[in-house]
């Protein structure tokens, strides 16, 4: 990893012994599709402060935009959260601080950081900010992530576990 320089960064958290791990995990870093988590994320975060549910039209875009990284449904998605403006609000509500979009018609280039990706998994498996049922409904989106899209460290979970992914 230190041949690597500012290319890798990690941050792990072990649930059972609270123990978490990081290498670099402030350096940002282009989201490329892992965006489509928070974008979905914001999406609902944004319904329940509404008082509302996705809509039909919303449910498909964010199935396509996770589960088979659809961009087209992505970039439908990241327009109906207000691009730039709404997701940098849900990602200072998530307390992802050194993460931000950069170009609203760009989402890819969205700088994250491992320490914030952290964050905003444990806001999707222990959280508050989101509704327990939203919550599920995008964990159950990305544990029925096409096999073309799983790679990486789900290839190394044990066998019989559960894993929710969504790679860029």
């Amino acid at each position: 990893l230190d041949d690597a320089q500012d290319r890798v960064s990690v941050a792990v958290h072990d649930w059972r012994s609270a123990t978490t791990c990081s290498f670099r995990s402030a350096i940002t870093h282009d989201s490329a599709s892992i965006v489509k988590v928070t974008t979905v994320a914001t999406l609902l975060w944004q319904r329940a402060e509404a008082g509302r549910s996705l809509s039909v039209t919303e449910k498909r875009w964010a199935e396509a935009a996770i589960t088979i990284s659809d961009n087209a449904a992505q970039s439908a998605l990241w327009s109906r959260i207000g691009g730039n403006d709404g997701a940098a609000e849900f990602m200072q509500a998530a307390g992802m601080n050194r993460s931000a979009p950069v170009a609203s018609d760009k989402w890819g280039l969205t700088q994250v950081t491992a320490a914030d990706e952290l964050r905003l998994l444990r806001t999707l498996t222990h959280g508050s900010l989101l509704r327990p049922a939203d919550r599920d409904y995008l964990l159950g989106l990305m544990r029925r992530v096409d096999q073309t899209q799983r790679w990486g460290v789900p290839i190394g979970a044990p066998a019989g576990s559960t894993v929710a992914v969504k790679n860029g």
